[in-house]
Parts: C-alpha cells; structure tokens; sequence
C-alpha cells in the first residue's frame, strides 16, 4: 500500500466517525420531538398534508436508510480494504515447474532402463 492510499484510509475512518456522530445527532433530532397532533389523532388529519414534526422524521429516517447508513458502511469498508494477494500467477509458476520437473525425472528414469 502506497502511503498516499494509508493516509487516504486513514481519512476516511476520520469521516466515517464524523457520519456515525451525524446519524446519532438525527437520531436525537427525531427522537426529542413531541407527539404532533396529526400523531395523536391520525383520523382527525387522514389526508392532510404532513405536519412540521412528521416532515421531519420523514425525512431523517429516509435519509438514515436511503443515504447514510449504507454510506457509512461503504466508507468504513473502504477505510480498512486490503486487496487479496493474487496467489494465482504465483502457482501457475509452481504447477509448471512441477510438470516440467517430473517430465525430467520420467524422461531420466526411461533412459536409466533404456540404457541398461
């Protein structure tokens, strides 16, 4: 890993805990507000337009599920991303050697008979 890619990772876990506090902070926002009358009597406002306090958990609970909650997971796994060591050329090479090796030893042990 290059040392701009450790400072890029060590950034984005900065921002990830910045949006944790965030989404905690629109959590308190929704929770603290009281009971709206629309709440209180959904038969009486059925139809209506959405009062101020059901606009806005709405809309904090959208943005929670649609935006940042998949938005911090997405970053946080980017944060801490290691790619896979790509073992696969590596035992290309060894499957090789092995056939070339053990033709070797074949051809060696025919000869060995042949010869004799």
């Amino acid at each position: 890993m290059t040392e701009a890619e450790a400072v890029a990772q060590a950034k984005l876990a900065v921002v990830v805990g910045v949006f944790k506090i965030l989404r905690e902070e629109l959590q308190r926002i929704a929770s603290e507000l009281p009971p709206s009358p629309q709440e209180l009597s959904r038969e009486d406002h059925a139809g209506d337009n959405p009062d101020v306090t059901n606009e806005i958990r709405r809309v904090i609970q959208c943005v929670l599920a649609d935006r940042l909650n998949g938005g911090i997971m997405e970053l946080a796994a980017a944060a801490i991303y290691r790619p896979v060591p790509d073992h696969g050329a590596h035992a290309r090479r060894s499957r090789r050697k092995k056939k070339a090796g053990k033709a070797r030893n074949q051809k060696a042990q025919g000869q060995g008979r042949g010869g004799a």
